[in-house]
């Protein structure tokens, strides 16, 4: 069977003092990335908006989005009692972003209610995904924080390792019904898909490539030739993605 893939962990621009593969750097680069890696859509984010403003980032990532066919972008958020993004709700809305991510050890901040307030319950109702990131820059403990206080919320969990997570994931999986695994670490544990799908089902897990942290190709190869069945396979390549940007509706 050859699937579609579309990639929910993309991150563009360049990075700040990170070793890396050769990243996206510019918008123009984004057309031969995904042509060349077979991708045929993406979810991506910008290193500038952990490594310094989220405004800025949220800026530098908008040429991108019209790079190339099947892009959504995501933004990034900050506490809304500063009043540094506005009426973040409204921007979103007016420049159609379906996704964001949150970034709390960069920007500094703690991960609860007391601290979002009313701005998570806004995008809990209107199923907007929030990935978080164990690579860059939020812990386990933060995301239980933020689930305790809004147990509904969107959340896609990306770059989760590979030694022994199901310990840390499987309690969140099965609290609540939004939360979502990312496929780019999970791939590489033996079975972990396999077993995943079978606790789970397919729905709760998306197709991401961490690139340019990882390889594109190893993520694809790892889920194509995952022991589970083929309309499962798809689903998780590419549909519980888009159907996750389709649903949200700020």
């Amino acid at each position: 069977m050859t699937c579609r893939f579309f990639d929910a962990n993309m991150a563009v621009g360049r990075p700040r003092n990170r070793p890396l593969f050769r990243p996206v750097a510019e918008a123009e680069e984004l057309r031969t990335h995904m042509a060349s890696t077979g991708l045929e859509g993406a979810l991506i984010w910008h290193f500038a908006q952990q490594d310094g403003h989220p405004e800025t980032g949220n800026m530098l990532i908008e040429p991108y989005r019209t790079a190339a066919e099947n892009v959504s972008i995501c933004w990034a958020l900050l506490p809304p009692l500063t009043a540094e993004q506005g009426n973040i709700t409204e921007r979103m809305r007016d420049a159609a972003v379906a996704a964001v991510r949150l970034f709390p050890d960069a920007h500094r901040y703690l991960m609860n209610g007391v601290v979002w307030g009313d701005l998570l319950d806004v995008l809990t109702d209107c199923c907007v995904p929030v990935l978080l990131s164990l690579e860059q820059g939020c812990s386990w403990q933060q995301i239980y924080d933020l689930l305790a206080d809004y147990p509904n919320l969107t959340c896609i969990i990306c770059d989760v390792g590979s030694w022994s997570m199901d310990r840390y994931t499987y309690p969140l999986l099965a609290r609540h019904p939004n939360v979502y695994q990312e496929t780019s670490m999970l791939s590489i544990t033996d079975g972990g898909v396999e077993a995943g799908v079978c606790r789970f089902g397919p729905s709760r897990f998306v197709f991401g490539t961490g690139f340019p942290c990882r390889y594109v190709e190893a993520a694809m190869l790892q889920l194509a030739h995952a022991d589970i069945a083929d309309d499962d396979r798809q689903a998780i390549a590419a549909g519980n993605m888009e159907r996750l940007l389709k649903e949200s509706r700020l």
